[in-house]
């Protein structure tokens, strides 16, 4: 096989993240610019309060909506917003407004929002109302917030294959480069205003660095590590399990390598500057947030959000003079950002479909994450992934007696990265897997970025050896990539709804897991829209509960608000749409069952359309 194509394997390098780029901004947004109300995605879910929230933290320096979730991404995806200037509501001390006051499936006509629910969070509300105010245009907003993250997203995949070529070499980053740019996966989740897949790309890229510190100690990879922890950690506030993965993964590694007490207090020390250069960077960020926040609502924030037991000792301990510096506004919020992450996973409140069972609070158990592992990949990643592992368990077991394998553990941890990487998959699998917070495969993704670099390393070691006298495993490598390439080719532009063919494909996976494995918020409003527009459809009857969007919107007034649980069957000849969500959700609802069989259409693959 021909490999000149790895000879320049920088430039290759941009091109696959150009690539990533253009098919991730395509299937959001698809192909007609010029009239985006019905092309590609509808705002998703966690769209509408990321998006709002960025412009809003620009708009006032307050970090009062959407505190519970870090800033980057918000951020990145509010840039453009800062040149489009779309119209910002009002926030008045005098409106008498009740949350879920926007809550309706018409449009909002007023862009106005009261203080008091400014400081309750009531993030949704304020989504709508600037979102969808008749001064401004939803869709242009949502295609250069999208675009922006989705810019930034590439970029850190760049990153990612500068920083993996400096720990292994420029191959072993090119296999890990495709083998994210050209998964399902990862375009689902790259594409949209999200906080996973930059967070999980930062997350690598912060391990790779510090593997290439370890070994070199060198000042650059320092302040690297540093700089792009704080990076991780502000993308998404579950990157705070690096901290352990640093200390760990680098107490390990100069125990067996340096055996010296003085080594190990060097490493102590530099973790501890890497860890407050982290700190101090995200402190900063949040001062540049807060510093219109009031100490009175910084208070606020402290009492419905901390344990009781912190509260009161800052309360009774530090003057509330102390919150009038911008640095502890800052740092204020950033510990109330964690301790709400804590409260959200333990209550986890949630309703999810999975395997034919509906589940609350109490989750779908172990097998959720497994089952999807295995149904959300490519076969081909696949395929790649379980024959690394099966080499890599097969050569440890070569390894016996136990002085041998000693030996080579001390061979392995001699470039740390792979060991970093297996430390942090296995600390983060501890909290991911036993938490019962189940809201789809994105809550795994960074171990699954993990385990894919590490299947590029093993690709890369094992890319010549031969098998049989002619034969390669270089062949069955490029077999199992392209499989993956035709996996993504092939599933544009679904790939929120992407499942293989184990689990049915995409046109049947949402009998294994609905929410942002399927349907994240029902994605394709914009096909339901074109397609009543394209087919001159009047009262149809929606049964599709939307957080994202007042249905109005895309359907105008030719729709009845329908709920097949509390209302009886429409007029006979009346056409139903429902999500697939809703689908599950009702599937033993009887009325449900008199319509399974009168499927006359199917909008995308989220909104089907029955006919009574």
């Amino acid at each position: 096989m021909n490999t000149n194509i790895f000879k320049n394997k920088t430039f290759l390098a941009v091109i696959l993240s150009a690539v990533f780029l253009l098919i991730a901004l395509f299937s959001a947004e698809g192909f007609d610019w010029k009239n985006l109300k019905y092309s590609g995605n509808a705002i998703t879910t966690d769209e509408l309060v990321h998006i709002t929230g960025g412009y809003y933290y620009f708009q006032t320096h307050r970090y009062l909506i959407n505190p519970g979730e870090v800033p980057l991404v918000k951020d990145i995806a509010a840039l453009p917003l800062l040149i489009l200037h779309p119209v910002f509501p009002e926030i008045s001390s005098t409106a008498d407004l009740s949350p879920g006051y926007a809550w309706s499936p018409s449009l909002p006509q007023k862009l106005i929002f009261s203080s008091n629910l400014e400081r309750q969070d009531d993030s949704w509300d304020l989504g709508r109302i600037f979102l969808f105010s008749p001064q401004n245009d939803p869709d242009l907003i949502v295609f250069w917030s999208r675009l922006s993250v989705i810019f930034f997203n590439s970029l850190f995949l760049f990153i990612l294959y500068l920083s993996v070529s400096k720990i292994w070499n420029k191959r072993s980053a090119i296999f890990g480069l495709f083998l994210l740019a050209f998964s399902p996966l990862s375009l689902a989740h790259g594409s949209v205003v999200n906080m996973d897949f930059m967070s999980s790309v930062l997350q690598m890229v912060t391990l790779a660095f510090f593997a290439a510190f370890l070994k070199g100690n060198k000042r650059r990879y320092f302040f690297l590590t540093a700089f792009f922890l704080a990076l991780a950690i502000l993308a998404k506030l579950s990157s705070l399990i690096l901290l352990p993965v640093l200390f760990l993964g680098g107490l390990v590694y100069v125990q067996f390598l340096k055996r010296s007490f003085k080594k190990t207090a060097q490493h102590i020390f530099h973790l501890s500057g890497i860890f407050f250069l982290a700190l101090l960077l995200i402190t900063l960020v949040y001062a540049f947030q807060s510093w219109n926040t009031q100490t009175a609502d910084i208070f606020y924030q402290m009492s419905t959000r901390f344990p009781a037991g912190v509260y009161h000792w800052i309360a009774n301990h530090l003057p509330n003079a102390l919150f009038n510096n911008p640095l502890a506004k800052g740092l204020a919020e950033f510990f109330v950002g964690i301790f709400m992450l804590s409260t959200r996973l333990a209550q986890a409140q949630q309703k999810i479909y999975f395997l034919g069972h509906v589940y609350g609070s109490q989750g779908a158990g172990l097998t959720y994450f497994s089952v999807l592992f295995m149904t959300k990949l490519s076969v081909g990643l696949l395929l790649l992934f379980f024959a690394g592992l099966f080499a890599w368990l097969y050569g440890r077991i070569k390894k016996l007696p136990l002085r041998q394998f000693s030996e080579d553990f001390k061979k392995f941890l001699s470039a740390p990265f792979a060991f970093l990487l297996i430390v942090f998959s296995g600390l983060y699998a501890v909290p991911a897997l036993n938490s019962k917070l189940q809201l789809g495969i994105r809550y795994i993704l960074p171990i699954i970025f993990a385990l894919t670099l590490l299947t590029a390393r093993f690709l890369d070691n094992y890319w010549n050896i031969r098998v049989f006298k002619n034969l390669q495993l270089k062949y069955f490598f490029f077999s199992a990539m392209s499989a993956a390439v035709l996996a993504t080719l092939f599933s544009f532009p679904y790939y929120i709804s992407y499942y293989n063919i184990l689990g049915g494909g995409t046109a049947n996976g949402y009998n294994i897991a609905t929410d942002s494995n399927y349907d994240w918020g029902t994605q394709d409003m914009t096909k339901m829209a074109y397609w009543i527009r394209q087919n001159n459809i009047k009262n149809i009857y929606v049964d599709i509960p939307s957080s994202s969007y007042p249905l109005q919107y895309y359907l105008g007034s030719d729709y009845y608000s329908y709920d097949i649980n509390t209302q009886p069957l429409p007029p006979s000849g009346s056409l139903v749409a429902m999500s697939v969500t809703e689908y599950q959700f009702d599937r033993d609802n009887n009325q449900l069952k008199i319509l399974e069989n009168k499927l006359v259409a199917r909008l995308g693959t989220t909104i089907l359309v029955f006919r009574v």
